[in-house]
Order: structure tokens, then sequence, then C-alpha cells
């Protein structure tokens, strides 16, 4: 019994770590000051994209090192992760229309509240400098987001939602703890993010509980966080 006990806390400590080590650099963004509009468009094109391929990397890092932690485990078909199939397209639709839906209640929000700024288009910024830096802007942009959606879908849905029910919780508490997560991980984007990533934290958790797997939910998330990058940045 004792060495049951025993084992139940080390896996616990284990999960505790993990999540810490991968949500810690993702609260870094709310310990910098906001940067005012008018330096933010006068940021480099080259300062721009060498960002976004740091923060892919990063992310790829996280993703690699939560692969091989499930995969050490054998446990890739239990949580989700099998090759694409063709109704993962279909699956990662309905992924897209959530986060579509949640950053319209997000935006709803800030402009009720009067806390939202005019978007600065980097994309449109890059048109001057020839066709050759709008094609790299785009094909960094989306290897940021296809980055982003499989670390996030893959950290929250996937491992939190596996390993918390591998550990005894109920699909209903693992789906609270796996929402509370991704709405911590957003809280530097203020109340309306929170917000946003409270709703869509709890139907994507939903889906993942439902049989979504990895693919699909990541591939809604990219296609929304690319198309947020070439409008909103």
């Amino acid at each position: 019994m004792q060495a049951i006990k025993e084992t139940k806390a080390s896996s616990w400590t284990e999960i505790l770590l993990i999540l810490g080590a991968c949500i810690a650099p993702s609260l870094a963004p709310s310990l910098v000051p906001s940067m005012p509009q008018a330096a933010a468009a006068q940021a480099s094109f080259a300062a721009s994209v060498s960002g976004l391929l740091a923060s892919a990397i990063q992310a790829l890092s996280q993703t690699v090192f939560l692969m091989l932690i499930i995969g050490a485990k054998g446990k890739f078909r239990e949580f989700g992760i099998n090759r694409p199939k063709p109704p993962d397209f279909i699956r990662a639709c309905a992924s897209l229309a959530v986060f579509f839906a949640a950053g319209l209640l997000g935006s709803g929000i800030a402009s009720h509240t009067g806390k939202i700024d005019t978007p600065i288009s980097l994309l449109s910024s890059t048109v001057n400098s020839g066709i050759g830096s709008v094609l790299v802007y785009l094909a960094i942009s989306a290897v940021f987001a296809l980055a982003i959606g499989y670390r996030e879908e893959l950290l929250y849905r996937i491992y939190t939602i596996g390993s918390l029910r591998e550990n005894g919780l109920t699909p209903f508490g693992a789906m609270l703890g796996s929402t509370m997560l991704f709405t911590v991980g957003h809280a530097y984007q203020g109340i309306p993010g929170i917000i946003s990533a409270c709703v869509a934290g709890i139907v994507l958790a939903a889906f993942a509980l439902r049989g979504h797997g990895l693919h699909a939910l990541a591939w809604g998330h990219a296609a929304y966080d690319f198309f947020v990058l070439i409008t909103r940045l």
C-alpha cells in the first residue's frame, strides 16, 4: 500500500514538474511591458521574423519533449496521437470555428471595456519591401502557427487530459484542469484573452475527450493563429 501511494505521489510530481516547465515560458510576456503602438510599428522586418522563429523553435522543442515523455510511456494511441486521417480535416474545421467564436467573444469584450488597440499590420508593411519579403513572412508565420498549434494542443489537451485521466480524475475533472491551465497560460492577454481562452479551452477539452486527436486539434489551432498573424500583426 505504501509503495502504491509513493508511486502515485511520484506520478503527480512528474506531471506538475512537466506542466510547470512547459507553461512557465508562456507566462513571460505578462512580465514584460507592452510595446507601444508607435514603437511596434517601427519594428524591423528582420526583428519580426526572428521573433516568430525564436518562438517557433521554443514551441517545437517543447513539443518534442512532450512527445518523448508520452512515447516513453507507450501512450501515443491512448492519448490520441495517431497518423493523420481524413476525418481529422473535418474535426480541424470544428476546432477552427471554436477559436473564431472565442476570439470574437474576446474582441467584443475588449471593445466594450475600451481595452482594444488598433491592429498593426506587419504583413502590409512588408508589401513595400517586395513580394519576396511577403512570401518569407507568410512562410515563417505558417511555421510559427503550426509550432504553436501543436505545442499548445499537445500540452493542454493531449498530455494534460491524458495524464489527469490516467491518475484517476473524471473526464469532467480533467476537462476543468486542462481549461484552467490553458487559461492561466494566456493570462498575459488580459481579461478578454482570459475569457476567450476559457471558452475555447472548455470546448476543445470536450472535443479531446470525445476522440478528437492531436492533428485535428492542432490544425484548427494553427489555422486560427495564422489568420490572426496575417490580419492583426
